[in-house]
């Protein structure tokens, strides 16, 4: 088994589980603006009132310079009330401020000539503040377009985003889709739920109150240049208001789009051994919940309070049952002691039950189906308590206390005391690997300020403060069946007599470790006229060590695997990095209605816990290794038929488990530094009419100085010439030259960073936006992009380029892969990144909503893409990096990267509502959701290996058309 399955698995656990902690994000916005006569003349000491249905009224008073602002306002449609003797009353309605936004407003009042002058008008469309790349999708977006129902369907509308996954009718809402932005890597990702870091988790879609997602030109809040999620969940308000749903869909409102190919060489289900029906299909899915909010002491306490349930069943492209139950919990209190001092505390508990889940991609035996679920280790759920203090309207301070609960664990149905079989010949696996409990209790705390200065330096300023430290003790347990695993290289009958191949005894992980950080950062907003400059800095500081822990005998091997206790020990990493980060935009044209944008940032990665656990000798496994023979016809491997003596890897010797000779082999680099990113965008948008603009920004990146562990004393020099590669395959000739290492490498590696290799990423987003007026409302974007590696020698090939699979992967210094990965796209390389390259040269996504007459309402969403790169690649036999992949067999490129693509993707989701308003008693809605209206059956993903007997074969195809009821009701 390859060294590279040994270290991955584990931390798929580890990196599943952890949440991003690297972005301080906002969870309101503000409004601000000035004050003047009719002859532009400033007015100071103006009253204001400014109201919404979801606080109680707030005021202030305009200074010396007609200057006002308001802060801390959660998303929501305001009145502003604006008041002076000797001038009329002015009224400004349906003022909408979003997350993050800066609302800029300019009041004319004039002397008294009427009681009250009413102005009903928007907020101004585009923000002159935002110099990245932003979207914002509102309650009222979210309930009238088709989807899913999970955040993963709204980051795959965003401009520049690739994900790995489709999402038909909701049957992948039980999966945590894998996404980039940019050429970024997926773990760069960060999501802030009301304002706290607590990672990617399964969400009631109904609680949100507002999505904003960022994929670039992130201010100094922002640690890295991943995808910024940001959910905002409703809040309880002076009046009582609740929501109920329930949506269904049944395997009798789906159609079937199997393609002729897949019919004729269809994929066989390993239990009964018949041919599969085709691809993933419905068997039923249902979900319902009910959120309530209102005053419990009006004006000053308010609750608001959700649940949901999520059923769904499935048989996948095997015809294999997976089963997914999601649900959530809220419950959040907002007290208003007064006008200067706010306290929410708020509780999230997302909880995931599968049975049946596919631990590994292609065909597995029943009985490695894994049913998974929490593990009851840690106190559950996200838990915060935030206090915001506003002393006057030019100064806001907030505190944020977080604890985040996450644990969960995989069984095995075969059980999980039973060895681990793969039948290499076939390929299938025959068991799977258990793991559990994962956990990772995580404490955030979290210090924002603001503070406000008018008339300084020529122009107004918003300085603005953030302080964050985050600790998480991590612990993983996971096995092979009873640390025994069998790779048997010849039988072709599942569950039959293993024939020959290599048997591992391996110890458990059972590993240990913590993790802790400190950010801060400081920016200064700088408003003069038409100018807006933001210009800030942040400072992040990130070490981990490893705990003690206790490693179990192998049953049945004690003698040659055995107990060992760990002491725990500190690699001695500690990374801080200093981002600077400039923003600029300028109202071309006065009238806040054109806009150019400008930024420059230098992000860093998140802190990769492997670097930490790679000198972790309980996050791997440690064992021997045997060929065999099976003598007599069985499914058990006894010491008779071991026929060559052990080969120990990772710290085991003869003579036990050795902690230095382990170190000696993971070593770690003591100068070792993050990874960078330095991003430039450009950028015009322009208001072409009242609601509705059009936008075109450029962002170009570049990346380097990735840490990876590479092998210790190995060039691309080291290899030589080893012959050529002919298969002959449905997909033509292939004849590829191949190298091979000129010596037995001893299985010494390094975790360090390469220098020599740099990726580069250009893009043009050309966006259309138009808010709801006029019945109607509109979002599309035309994303064109390209990302290219750059292999400059020298260390530059120690990367691997991440199309993995098992056994093998493209390997490190392999000069055979050279003319296959320079200059061309590249593969966001990540550990949990999937089985085939994500990243498309052309999107076009479109998603709008029109109001019929009769409360009738229609929306839809289109995707239309590029296909993903096909990356063709075969297995060899290859002895020589034994002792540092743990496998005789590497992986090897046969084209260049991204010379073959999937078909083009094309994905049109349908909604069609009628609503009954009941006057006094609320609304009811029916709704019927039609997905992928035109009924693709678009390949998704092959069989990459030419020298498989399987290559070429249809693995996944898009789901077919399907129709969702659903009901909802509101007061």
């Amino acid at each position: 088994m390859n060294r590279c399955l040994r270290i991955f698995l584990p931390f798929i656990f580890i990196l599943f589980s952890f949440g991003v902690n690297a972005q301080i994000a906002t969870k309101t916005g503000n409004i601000y603006g000035k004050i003047i006569d009719q002859n532009g003349g400033i007015l100071p000491g103006v009253s204001i009132e400014l109201e919404c249905g979801v606080m109680p009224p707030i005021s202030a008073v305009s200074g010396a310079a007609g200057a006002f602002r308001f802060t801390n306002l959660p998303p929501e449609m305001y009145t502003a009330t604006f008041h002076l003797d000797g001038f009329t009353e002015v009224k400004q309605k349906q003022i909408r401020v979003v997350v993050g936004g800066h609302v800029q407003l300019q009041i004319i009042m004039k002397p008294v000539v009427a009681e009250e002058i009413t102005v009903v008008a928007d907020s101004p469309l585009l923000d002159r503040t935002s110099a990245g790349n932003n979207t914002s999708y509102s309650r009222e977006y979210l309930d009238q377009i088709p989807s899913s129902r999970d955040p993963w369907y709204i980051i795959d509308l965003t401009p520049g985003i690739d994900s790995d996954r489709f999402n038909v009718a909701a049957l992948e809402s039980g999966n945590q889709n894998v996404f980039f932005a940019r050429g970024d890597r997926f773990r760069n990702n960060g999501w802030n739920y009301d304002g706290l870091n607590i990672g990617a988790q399964y969400y009631d879609f109904d609680a949100f109150e507002e999505i904003q997602i960022s994929t670039g030109g992130n201010d100094a809040s922002i640690k890295t240049g991943g995808v910024a999620i940001n959910i905002v969940t409703k809040r309880g308000g002076n009046q009582w208001a609740a929501n109920a749903s329930y949506y269904f869909i049944s395997e009798a409102l789906q159609s079937t789009n199997t393609p002729q190919e897949l019919l004729d060489n269809p994929i066989i289900n390993p239990e009964t051994g018949k041919p599969a029906e085709g691809s993933n299909r419905i068997h039923k899915v249902y979900e319902y919940g009910l959120d309530i909010g209102g005053p419990l002491i009006k004006d000053r306490l308010f609750l608001w309070s959700a649940f949901r349930n999520n059923d769904i069943d499935q048989f996948t492209i095997q015809d294999v049952a997976d089963s997914t139950t999601l649900r959530d919990y809220n419950f959040k209190l907002n007290a208003h002691w007064n006008q200067d001092h706010e306290s929410q505390f708020s509780y999230f508990l997302p909880e995931k039950y599968k049975s049946g889940r596919v631990y590994f991609p292609g065909q597995q035996s029943p009985e490695t189906l894994v049913d998974q679920g929490p593990s009851d280790n840690v106190l559950h759920g996200v838990w915060s308590l935030q206090h915001t203090w506003i002393p006057n309207d030019h100064t806001l301070i907030s505190a944020r206390y977080g604890y985040i609960g996450n644990d969960f664990e995989f069984v095995p149905r075969g059980g999980s005391d039973v060895p681990m079989i793969f039948l290499a010949a076939i390929p299938q696996w025959e068991s799977t690997i258990f793991g559990g409990p994962v956990t990772n209790p995580t404490h955030n705390l979290i210090l924002e300020g603001n503070s406000f200065k008018e008339n300084f330096l020529g122009g107004d300023h918003e300085l603005k403060f953030g302080f964050e430290y985050s600790t998480t003790t991590s612990h993983t347990f996971s096995s092979y069946g009873n640390g025994v695993f069998i790779y048997d290289l010849y039988q072709t009958v599942s569950h039959g007599p293993l024939t020959s191949g290599v048997v591992f005894a391996q110890h458990a992980v059972d590993g240990r470790s913590t993790f802790h950080g400190t950010s801060f950062y400081v920016s200064d907003t700088y408003r003069k006229d038409r100018l807006t400059l933001s210009l800030g800095a942040r400072f992040d500081y990130r070490t981990g060590e490893n705990l003690p822990s206790h490693i179990e005998a192998v049953p049945g091997f004690e003698q040659l695997v055995g107990a060992f206790d760990y002491p725990g020990g500190d690699p001695g990493i500690v990374l801080s990095d200093f981002s600077p980060r400039i923003g600029a935009t300028y109202d071309l044209t006065g009238d806040g209605k054109t806009l150019l944008r400008g930024n420059y940032a230098r992000y860093y990665e998140v802190f990769d816990n492997f670097s930490v656990l790679y000198s972790n000798p309980t996050y791997t496994f440690n064992g021997a290794r045997f060929f065999y023979s099976n003598l007599n016809g069985d499914r058990e491997i006894t010491p008779d038929e071991l026929v060559s003596p052990p080969s120990y890897y990772g710290g085991l010797t003869r003579g036990g488990f050795d902690l230095d000779a382990f170190l000696d082999k993971h070593r770690t680099d003591p100068d070792l530094s993050n990874a960078w990113i330095d991003e430039w965008i450009a950028g015009v948008e322009r208001e072409v009419a009242k609601d509705l603009s059009v936008g075109l920004n450029y962002t170009y990146r570049r990346y380097g100085n990735f840490q990876f562990n590479i092998p210790v004393g190995v060039t691309t020099e080291d290899y030589l010439p080893a012959g050529t590669l002919e298969f002959d395959t449905t997909l033509g000739h292939f004849e590829v030259p191949y190298f091979r290492l000129r010596f037995v490498h001893d299985g010494v590696g390094v975790y360090t960073n390469i220098r020599d290799y740099r990726q580069t990423y250009h893009g043009l987003d050309i966006t259309l936006r138009k808010r709801m007026s006029k019945n109607f409302l509109l979002n599309g974007s035309l994303t064109l992009q390209r990302q290219t590696a750059h292999y400059n020698g020298g260390d530059s090939l120690a990367r691997p380029t991440g199309a993995g699979g098992f056994p093998g992967r493209p390997f490190q210094f392999d000069p055979t892969n050279l003319p296959f990965l320079d200059g061309q796209s590249f593969w966001a390389f990540d550990r949990l990144a999937p089985t085939f390259p994500t990243f498309a040269e052309w999107y076009l996504k479109m998603s709008g909503v029109y109001l019929l007459p009769w409360n009738i309402s229609l929306g839809a969403n289109m995707r239309f893409q590029q296909g993903y790169p096909y990356v063709l690649s075969a297995v060899i036999l290859d002895p020589t990096f034994a002792a540092y992949q743990g496998s005789p067999f590497r992986r090897i490129l046969v084209e260049p990267f991204g010379s073959r693509l999937y078909d083009n993707k094309f994905i049109l989701d349908f909604r069609i509502e009628k609503g009954i308003q009941m006057k006094d008693y609320g609304r009811i809605g029916l709704i019927l959701d039609i997905f992928n209206l035109t009924n693709e059956g678009t390949v998704l993903s092959r069989n990459r290996d030419i020298n498989r007997r399987n290559f070429n074969k249809i693995q996944q195809v898009l789901s077919p058309r399907a129709a969702r009821l659903g009901v909802r009701y509101s007061f």
